[in-house]
């Protein structure tokens, strides 16, 4: 029992309010989060890979015949909300009308602005203009 707040002895501790008194967490030993189920005190759990189930997906995106350093695309994606958090990468896979090897020295600076069902995602090209297709994997959060 926690008698006033600020009496944890270790970095971490966390005090909640069970109803009648204050009550100390310690730390974990090892990675875990702080969960609480409805009207249960909240305790430490071991995160499980089925927590957070990753869905990577994958767009083309085509600058076109002429040479440019940035575009932007709009993708259309019913699992983007406008709070939702996006990474973005340049897939290394052959795109639509290229060889892979033709991929393999571009890189890009990539910027994801969420809207209700749909992203604005700035593609700016780090090693000088591009031309054509490009396959692109993001991850929605």
């Amino acid at each position: 029992m926690v008698t006033k707040l600020g009496e944890g002895t270790a970095v971490g501790n966390v005090a909640y309010w069970n109803g009648t008194e204050w009550v100390l967490l310690t730390p974990p030993a090892s990675r875990k989060f702080l969960k609480q189920a409805a009207a249960e005190a909240p305790a430490w759990d071991a995160l499980q890979s089925s927590d957070v189930p990753l869905n990577i997906k994958q767009v083309e995106v085509d600058f076109g015949d002429g040479i440019q350093d940035e575009a932007v695309f709009t993708v259309v994606d019913a699992g983007v909300v406008v709070t939702s958090q996006i990474l973005a990468q340049l897939a290394r896979e052959a795109p639509t009308n290229k060889d892979q090897d033709e991929t393999e020295m571009d890189s890009f600076n990539i910027i994801c602005t969420p809207a209700d069902g749909q992203f604005e995602m700035f593609m700016k090209s780090l090693e000088g203009s591009v031309y054509g297709k490009f396959k692109v994997k993001y991850l929605i959060a």
